[in-house]
Formats: structure tokens, sequence, C-alpha cells
């Protein structure tokens, strides 16, 4: 969680030591190319940080088609 405390200090959000506290609520996991964080019909509690790639947000139209929402890169929040 070592870029997580770094954003944070980028930001100049809060201090070096909450920073290290609030890092050590999160986990790693890990989503492989293609993977999905959040499948239809379920709802997140959870908040995320990119450390590397990029993740894309979509949703279905009517006709079933996925249709691009947002894009998201390293260290990005990906909720708005």
């Amino acid at each position: 969680m070592n870029a997580l405390i770094h954003y944070f200090g980028v930001a100049n959000f809060i201090s070096a030591n909450k920073a290290g506290e609030i890092a050590s609520a999160f986990a790693e996991k890990i989503v492989l190319n293609n993977g999905t964080l959040l499948t239809a019909g379920h709802f997140s509690d959870e908040y995320f940080f990119l450390e590397q790639g990029f993740m894309r947000a979509y949703t279905l139209d009517t006709d079933g088609n996925d249709v691009t929402t947002s894009f998201f890169s390293k260290i990005e929040s990906s909720l708005k």
C-alpha cells in the first residue's frame, strides 16, 4: 500500500501517520486483465485504488450492449 500512502502525501490531504493508518485498512486485490470487480445486480461497499493499469466502468443499454461510462488510471479513485 505504499502507492496509496504516496498518493495521500503528494495530494497533501493528510499527515503521513494518518495516511499509513488509512492504508492499513486496505487489502490488496489483484484483478486480471478483463476481470470483473462488480457484477450486474450487486452493490459494492468497497473503495478501490488502482496501483497500476486501467479500469473501465460500463453499463448495459436496453439492447444488452455495454456502454462505457468512465475510464480510470492508476491511483485515481474509482468512485466519483
